[in-house]
């Protein structure tokens, strides 16, 4: 009894993963490479971001938020947009 169905064999490689070769291939050719495929930043992470991933994984919050986000980070981005743009958007 096979307990992996078939249709498995037809996942494929993501497309981020599938980059890494040529991205090191041109850093070998030395080329400087700003590495945008895997979310892995050459800049060290902000101390104020840091010690909020920590509060919040120190509160248990693992879980990703609403798709549209969370709704005071909608009403900033909409105040601070609106003002930048001189026009009203609403966070919802």
């Amino acid at each position: 009894m096979n307990l992996i169905s078939d249709r498995t064999s037809r996942i494929a490689t993501e497309n981020a993963f599938k980059v890494g070769p040529y991205i090191v291939a041109l850093e070998n050719a030395g080329h400087k490479v700003i590495k945008c495929n895997l979310g892995e930043p050459d800049f060290p992470l902000p101390a104020h971001v840091r010690d909020e991933v920590k509060a919040q994984l120190d509160k248990d919050n693992v879980h990703y938020c609403d798709p549209q986000g969370i709704l005071p980070l909608r009403k900033a981005v909409a105040k601070y947009v609106g003002e930048a743009r001189g026009l009203e958007y609403v966070p919802e």
